[in-house]
């Protein structure tokens, strides 16, 4: 068994900040990873890019690869590097993540 397991949410999913809709989609995938709380990865087109901007920060996950970050800002309240993507990962079972994003559940709501 790999140690990730991604799979389909299956319904549609929607993000929430600061009570505003910051992605909805009905491609969302559901990454588990280990003892990690899973996440939920929405494709880019699904998500109001004009609220992010990339940042310098960066991770390394072994299983994944190098994680970008971005900074959601809906013009009133502002959240750093708190969204995350794998945009070339580096595992074949991490394929499936590429042109998706993930949000931290303490910054933003998902439904």
């Amino acid at each position: 068994m790999s140690d990730l397991e991604i799979t389909p949410v299956g319904k549609t999913v929607t993000a929430i900040f600061n009570g505003k809709v910051i992605a909805k989609s009905n491609k969302a995938l559901n990454l588990v990873e280990g003892a990690y709380k899973p996440a939920i990865y929405f494709p880019k087109e699904d998500i109001n890019m004009d609220l992010l901007s990339s940042t310098e920060k960066s991770t390394f996950c072994p299983r994944k690869g190098d994680a970008s970050y971005w900074t959601i800002s809906d013009g009133s309240k502002t959240s750093e590097d708190a969204a995350w993507a794998y945009e070339d990962p580096s595992q074949e079972a991490a394929q499936p993540l590429k042109g998706h994003i993930a949000f931290y559940n303490f910054v933003v709501k998902v439904e």
